[in-house]
């Protein structure tokens, strides 16, 4: 069926290319392949499209089809240059499904847009860029510069020259180059969160970490913790819990409340997404209302207390840095890899509650 077109096409008007695809309903690019005889088109499509066509009196340019074929086959005289962000999962799959990931490339993607680059993903893993075959792939891609997205410390680290292009780490502490990182703030999170929380009233503040988290982030969430009991030194000192290394929900449960009961906590601080579910398992066998706040709270959590990371900023800012290290001469490059941290973002919940 033939759509209204805005200001009909006059008899004394040239139809375009945009006003069959306006009558038609489709996109112009549609007209056009259809109007090729692309094979992507459906017959069915193609036929009403040149209907159209033919009704508007539309005329495809062949001189203007020609020139665009020549321009299409010239190589580009200024090709885009390429970022490179390698992830590390255990496969694709688990990469692309993991929020903090997805919002660290978001970030990435933007900034690298907005400086005139292109940026490339490849998981480092099975189902991607084997480790073993890393260092041939980056000492052939090109790339004008290369991030180190956040990669699991739990998995092995292949031997790589991080020098073949400038380079940015996204956390990644453990990965041995001596190049910039960028990284979310952890020790100003512990800080602030232990600030509203004492502002609310709370007296017996808890710290709860993973043991491997706080080893990848070189301490950070206990030295804010340190920061912080300077600063209230009347308060009590409640000892931190680490979880252990690969420590499932059910087995820190029991770890949890021993130490909550054995200290008497009122609030508990934690990086594990999941601390909101742990405690209300453990609400009944408590018997009180204790409160919780999640130092890297997802963005779907809106209920739960706490620190957004701001993932996609540290991106963006990585990209950022990344890009002004490529425009340094070598020579004014030679000063030693600084550290770069973003702060994340306070969030009330229903977590917690002012104390009486």
């Amino acid at each position: 069926m033939l759509r209204c077109v805005p200001e009909l096409i006059s008899m004394f008007t040239q139809a375009t290319i945009k006003d069959v695809a306006r009558a038609a309903g489709v996109h112009f690019t549609t007209v056009s392949m259809a109007l090729r005889g692309h094979p992507a088109i459906a017959a069915r499509t193609r036929i009403r499209i040149e209907g159209v066509a033919h009704l508007l009196g539309y005329q495809r340019n062949e001189i203007f089809s020609a020139l665009s074929r020549q321009r299409k086959k010239r190589p580009n005289a200024h090709p885009i240059p390429t970022l490179l962000y390698l992830g590390r999962a255990r496969s694709d799959r688990h990469f692309y499904g993991m929020d903090h990931h997805r919002q660290l490339v978001a970030g990435a993607a933007r900034e690298a847009k907005a400086l005139g680059y292109q940026l490339m993903i490849n998981v480092v893993g099975p189902s991607g860029i084997l480790p073993e075959k890393l260092q041939g792939y980056l000492a052939q891609s090109n790339a004008a510069g290369i991030l180190i997205g956040a990669w699991d410390p739990a998995m092995e680290v292949p031997a790589v020259d991080w020098t073949l292009a400038p380079t940015i780490r996204i956390d990644s502490r453990h990965v041995p180059a001596q190049v910039p990182l960028v990284s979310f703030d952890q020790m100003k999170c512990v800080i602030v969160s232990f600030r509203k929380l004492h502002s609310l009233g709370y007296r017996r503040i808890g710290l709860a970490l993973g043991e491997k988290d706080e080893d990848a982030t070189d301490g950070l969430h206990f030295s804010g913790w340190l920061v912080a009991q300077t600063e209230f030194p009347r308060l009590t000192k409640i000892p931190p819990l680490l979880f252990p290394p690969k420590a499932t929900f059910n087995e820190v449960l029991p770890l949890l409340q021993a130490w909550m009961r054995q200290h008497r906590v009122d609030v508990v601080m934690c990086n594990w997404k999941s601390i909101i579910l742990m405690m209300r398992t453990l609400r009944a066998k408590m018997g009180r209302h204790i409160g919780c706040v999640c130092l890297c709270r997802g963005t779907q959590q809106r209920h739960l207390a706490g620190i957004a990371p701001n993932l996609d900023l540290v991106g963006q800012r990585a990209v950022s840095l990344l890009g002004s290290i490529i425009h340094t001469p070598p020579e004014k490059n030679s000063t030693p890899p600084m550290n770069s941290y973003v702060e994340g973002t306070w969030h009330d919940g229903l977590t917690i509650k002012a104390q009486s």
